[in-house]
């Protein structure tokens, strides 16, 4: 305990009671003794796997004197050395079937009762028996049995009434492997200086557990190890045991195994290696309890040691990271998986503990993604076929052994899934032959795929962005159903000579047409499958991975409004690491892009005026981010007299986006760089208009008219002019919280130039704006005057703006500038 107690008891009166019975009690107590049994091997069994069963036999307890190289009383106390050991008794109950062997007779036994039955509980075909002795024995066919003692070994050191060394052993389990191990209890008289400076020699205890059982064989399919090793055998000393609760009250010797003070304790975890189901011995540490088998035998399972372990939050095992096969890996590497930490769940039988749960990071995926997403698993339970009912059952056609505790959202980046396809899921199971797999675990493990239960809307899953191709059309409603192993994503990793390989493939065919709101897809002729694949190479020596990821449509429109059309022959995408994203477009050539319904005027104009004689006609262009298509018509300058007319143009474009966002649409009247310009005498004027929209409706409606008189000025040696001009803007703008607000403007601008012989010249400029944002509730009046003189080489510019605004409810009232009272007392203490 630490650096031990002092003060204590070296015996208590429970270990008192215990000696008694131990060298005295010649009836009313019985172990238990186990003997091979050689049986009959069944179909496809060796000899040496029958031989391997045992008859668990009542005996009836024979009490064993301690040995004593030293006992003398004297008016000064008594002198003691003495050492014992024992097999710790129970208490003997009556049985109420029984099969009674006399082994003197070896030449035949004889049967009162029931039929022996082998471990496996098949009739045991009795060939012979090995005993060790040759007294009765009663085969233990039932399990229930008295006081369960529990101390195997004392120790004793005395003189003159004084106790010096008192060893003192108890026998118990390690939870939840149930290693055997001992729990030892020493107490000696210690020379010790009191704070005072007087020496007294006390009694100081310390306790530690020795394991006696290093290796554990863990035989059940639902435990992802095989075998439990524990490399630490001898601990430190105890802190004061942290005695738990038993339902039954229980002894006071099943504990959580802690080191550390009494202020400052924290439960000791042992080191052990697991062989997992490939094979594999893997490191780790746990938290144990030592259960007094007087607490924890299966003859006395009324005090549930089970119920307190799987009730305790902080006693999961650390694997550090480590990989752990969780099932045989039967040529696939997917039941292999990076465990952070492992909680078992103790069985209430004598079985080893099954797992409860693992944190684990799934390899392929952190391949894949470039980053470590810790998830919860457990055997998967769903169904008949279930692993954690049967293991691996044929019918259970796509192997899935794990369900994840809590969904995983999935998010891929575009440009890990072909560029223009984001296969984003809420994974829910994982299988051998398809790796992680999404939807529900009872279609999963019948091969079944339905898009809208792989793929369910970002707002019921949190999913990071609703998978989407080119942004807007989603998958669940886009692919077809099928087969799991045909339609759905599969992540896979093997290894391949020096390197971690682990591939994404994914080939699910699409439908033939999927019309949304505003937008529209048309599959054509061709292939009808959207083909992903992904790699990704993590050399075992030293060197970097590699990943590489493509992907291929071909033959379908996209089309907007039902007024723009793009059409595709194929679309592909090669991402190779450490180099830029390179995008195929191949566009029909004859007609890559097309305008109907409202904008069917704008194909017209196209069809009549060939590309070039005016305007940009036709244009195309690929960038990584996205594919714009559009057409631009402009009409000649228009002369007549007083009457001008120029720079008028008609405008239409898709933008398709291949990563992020969505298709734009834009439709313009002229541009706000280059608007049209209209005059009339010494009147002039001219604006623009553009209207953008996307699958979501209009996203942005701007317009500008302006009109005024200008007049030229030339005398002589002075050239100028001098204008004034008034107008409107008006725009419509949707916001990132989807509702859309209005900004308008009317404005004044008054101002002329003066230029005389080249060498002088003045200008000056007033301008006159008032602005209303409904998006802030507020309105701005701005007035600016600029004014430049240039003489020879020296420019002078003097501009001078005053602004007001009003409205809204954004702007603090006066007590709002003062949140702190300190703050109004320092600036009220100005004017004092």
């Amino acid at each position: 305990m630490g650096k031990g107690k002092e003060g204590r008891s070296a015996l208590s009166d429970d270990d008192r009671h215990q000696l008694v019975v131990l060298t005295s009690a010649f009836h009313g107590y019985e172990t238990d003794l186990f003997l091979p049994v050689l049986s009959v091997p069944r179909s496809g069994q060796s000899q040496v796997a029958a031989a391997r069963s045992f008859i668990n036999f009542r005996s009836t307890y024979i009490p064993k004197p301690f040995q004593a190289s030293q006992v003398m009383l004297s008016p000064l106390g008594g002198w003691l050395k003495s050492r014992g050991a024992w097999t710790p008794p129970r208490m003997a109950e009556a049985v109420k079937s029984t099969k009674i062997f006399d082994i003197a007779t070896s030449k035949g036994l004889r049967e009162l009762s029931t039929p022996f039955i082998r471990a496996d509980g098949a009739p045991a075909h009795l060939r012979s028996i090995i005993a060790p002795s040759d007294f009765g024995l009663v085969a233990n066919s039932a399990n229930s049995s008295g006081e369960q003692l529990d101390l195997s070994e004392w120790v004793h050191v005395a003189t003159q009434g004084r106790d010096h060394y008192v060893r003192v052993v108890y026998e118990g389990e390690l939870w939840p492997f149930r290693h055997k191990a001992a729990m030892v209890k020493i107490t000696e008289r210690k020379f010790i200086q009191r704070d005072n400076g007087v020496v007294v020699a006390c009694l100081v205890q310390r306790v530690f557990i020795v394991v006696r059982e290093p290796e554990k064989i863990v035989r059940r399919h639902d435990s992802p190890l095989t075998s439990v090793r524990l490399t630490t055998l001898v601990t430190p000393n105890l802190a004061e045991p942290g005695l738990f609760k038993l339902p039954d009250g229980g002894t006071t010797r099943s504990f959580w195994i802690e080191v550390g003070s009494d202020a400052d304790r924290n439960k000791f975890r042992f080191h052990a290696v697991g062989t997992d189901h490939d094979g594999r011995e893997v490191d780790f540490t746990i938290p144990l309890i030592f259960a007094s088998i007087s607490d924890s035998q299966d003859n006395v399972r009324k005090n549930r040691i089970d119920t307190v372990y799987n009730e305790t939050t902080d006693r999961a095992a650390d694997f550090l990271g480590a990989k752990l096969a969780f099932t045989p890996l039967a040529g696939s590497e997917n039941p292999l998986l990076a465990t952070r930490t492992v909680l078992f769940q103790a069985d209430p039988a004598s079985r080893p503990p099954r797992l409860q749960s693992a944190q684990i990071t799934i390899p392929s995926l952190a391949e894949l993604l470039g980053k470590d997403t810790p998830v919860n698993i457990a055997y998967d339970d769903t169904g008949d076929n279930s692993y954690a009912k049967n293991g691996y059952v044929p019918a259970n056609v796509t192997g899935v052994f794990a369900k994840l505790i809590n969904m995983l959202p999935l998010g891929f980046r575009a440009d890990q899934a072909g560029g223009f396809a984001t296969p984003n899921q809420t994974l829910t199971a994982l299988s051998r032959t398809q790796g992680p797999v999404a939807g529900d675990i009872d279609k999963a493990m019948t091969d079944r795929f339905e898009p809208a239960k792989i793929f369910p809307p970002t707002a019921s899953t949190g999913v990071p962005g609703l998978p989407l191709l080119f942004g807007t059309f989603g998958l669940d409603k886009l692919l077809k159903g099928g087969s799991l192993s045909n339609q759905a994503p599969k992540v896979s990793t093997v290894r391949e000579a020096n390197a971690l390989v682990t591939r994404l493939k994914w080939s699910p065919e699409v439908v033939d047409s999927l019309k949304l709101d505003v937008v529209e897809f048309i599959k054509k002729g061709g292939s009808n499958k959207l083909d992903i694949q992904g790699e990704t190479r993590t050399p075992l020596d030293s060197s970097q991975p590699s990943s590489l990821f493509q992907g291929t449509l071909k033959d379908f429109d996209v089309i907007l409004l039902d007024s723009v059309a793009i059409h595709f022959t194929e679309f592909a995408f090669i991402s190779r690491n450490g180099e830029k994203p390179n995008i195929k477009v191949a566009l029909d050539p004859i007609k890559p892009l097309e305008f109907s319904g409202d904008l069917e005027f704008i194909e017209d104009l196209r069809n009549a005026i060939p590309p070039g004689l005016f305007g940009d006609g036709a244009s195309l262009t690929v960038t990584a981010a996205g594919i714009r298509a559009g057409f631009s018509v402009g009409l000649p300058p228009l002369e007549i007299g007083v009457f001008a007319l120029k720079d008028v143009s008609l405008g239409a474009a898709l933008t398709l986006p291949f990563l992020d966002g969505k298709p734009i649409l834009d439709f313009n009247v002229s541009e706000r760089a280059n608007p049209f310009q209209l005059r009339v005498a010494f009147f002039a004027g001219g604006g623009f208009f553009r209207l953008q929209m996307d699958t979501k409706g209009m996203r942005q409606l701007e317009a500008s008219l302006e009109f005024g008189a200008a007049f030229g000025l030339s005398i002589a040696v002075a050239t100028g002019e001098v204008h004034a001009m008034a107008g409107i803007y008006f725009a419509i703008t949707r916001e990132d919280d989807g509702k859309n607000y209005c900004t308008l403007t009317g404005f004044m601008r008054l101002g002329g130039r003066l230029s005389v012989i080249g060498i002088i010249r003045l200008s000056v400029e007033f301008n006159l704006s008032f602005t209303y944002q409904e998006a802030s509730d507020k309105a701005f009046g701005r007035a600016t005057v600029t004014v430049m003189v240039e003489v020879l080489f020296i420019s002078v510019s003097v501009a001078l703006t005053v602004e007001r605004a009003f409205g809204g409810a954004g702007d603090p009232v006066f007590l709002q500038t003062f949140p702190e009272p300190e703050f109004w007392r320092e600036y009220a203490s100005a004017f004092a």
